[in-house]
């Protein structure tokens, strides 16, 4: 029984603490700050309770996070939209599929025309290791609700337990499965698109690039937000920016790739220190798109030679380091929303430079926000409102131009 008085005195001061005293952006907007700073202090909480929690021998710092933060995610208020959310597994991936209710009363979901609907399918963020189903359903029911559309929630496996390909592979699996049975849902197969917030992103564009590479490039729109693009250099002006603000460190973001691509802790300080790009990366054709972002000049780091060699192919690897595919052409068309003070702001810019560079049709949408704010939409967040809305104007007009055109 002390051991969990101590533990709850403890969160409490650590709450107190970070709530009041966290940094906060002054360019952002006073409902975000706030927001910034619950959200700081619960991360703080968070913390505290995994290393106690392994200390008392519960399970793993992973593990006690993961029902920590899913333990407060059920108290999140519900919508009250007329949606039913069904979960189904496509080819063994589970996916939650959310469609209006009214629709089920009809044949195969379609309307009384008998036209069939468009579909996002939404990959969602956590770092490749935490999933909060009922947070990003709230967004993903808004799409539906707002764009008339069948969105898919897909469940992909976890790591450090499912380290990549397994994410990336499931989530391509349920894409291509939608495609393949996409009238049974409702779905016309040529109005797909894909979206997914910091990891969900990566694993967006990564799903897009193969889809290309399959010869199967049918999705209409990719829409990544915060993407996480790349850790060929963590170095970027945006690291070292907004680092300080403590909603996700550059220390966090080195962790959650040394997780997902399965190689050791060891690497962080190399990585932190950009000691792991090898010649071979800075003269890839992707390394001037991120230098635009990087004042700091690398001829200035000693390259580990041993780190290089372990992590060059991985950073070569398309579906894991999209920044770094041979190629970006042929690529559907792409909204990128970013917010300023996020530390991965830059991973996105580069990235719509690129694409923008090879052929396609981008647009960016750079808010005064922080990483995951746009989960905080539905509780006044106003940089979180504009992405969410932004998302929702984009695909409108995407609709209406294809509407227009048959």
């Amino acid at each position: 029984m002390l051991p969990l008085k101590i533990t709850a005195v403890a969160t409490f001061l650590a709450i107190g603490f970070a709530y009041f005293y966290s940094p906060v952006p002054d360019a952002a907007a006073v409902e975000d700050q706030w927001i910034i700073r619950k959200l700081y202090a619960f991360n703080q909480a968070s913390k505290l309770v995994a290393r106690i929690g392994v200390m008392l021998g519960f399970d793993s710092a992973i593990n006690i996070t993961r029902s920590f933060r899913s333990m407060n995610a059920k108290h999140i208020a519900k919508d009250t939209f007329d949606i039913t959310t069904e979960d189904f597994e496509f080819d063994g991936v589970p996916v939650a599929v959310h469609r209006k209710t009214a629709w089920l009363k009809a044949t195969n979901g379609k309307d009384a025309a008998g036209s069939l609907r468009p579909a996002i399918v939404y990959i969602h963020g956590g770092g490749w290791i935490y999933s909060f189903r009922e947070i990003f359903a709230m967004m993903e029911r808004y799409f539906v609700q707002q764009l008339d559309v069948v969105v898919v929630s897909v469940e992909y496996r976890l790591a450090p337990e499912h380290p990549h390909p397994q994410p990336f592979l499931d989530c391509v699996t349920a894409v291509k499965y939608l495609h393949r049975h996409a009238a049974e849902f409702g779905v016309d197969p040529a109005q797909i698109s894909i979206a997914g917030d910091s990891a969900g992103g990566q694993l967006s564009a990564a799903v897009t690039i193969k889809l290309r590479d399959d010869g199967e490039p049918f999705l209409q729109r990719q829409i990544l937000i915060s993407p996480a693009t790349q850790f060929a250099t963590f170095r970027l002006d945006s690291f070292q920016e907004n680092d300080r603000y403590g909603i996700l460190s550059k220390r966090a973001v080195i962790q959650f790739w040394l997780l997902y691509m399965n190689e050791s802790a060891q690497y962080a300080n190399e990585l932190n220190a950009n000691e792991h790009v090898s010649e071979r990366v800075a003269h890839h054709k992707a390394w001037p798109y991120l230098q635009k972002y990087q004042t700091f000049p690398q001829d200035h780091v000693k390259v580990d030679e041993k780190v290089s060699k372990v992590l060059e192919a991985k950073i070569l690897d398309p579906y894991l380091c999209p920044m770094m595919a041979d190629s970006l052409s042929g690529l559907p068309p792409a909204l990128i929303l970013v917010s300023e003070f996020d530390t991965i702001r830059d991973d996105a810019l580069a990235y719509a430079d690129r694409l923008r560079a090879e052929g396609a049709d981008v647009t960016l949408q750079r808010t005064n926000g922080f990483h995951g704010i746009y989960l905080f939409a539905g509780q006044g967040a106003v940089s979180g409102g504009e992405m969410v809305e932004s998302v929702v104007t984009y695909m409108r007009e995407a609709y209406s131009a294809r509407s227009s055109t048959r």
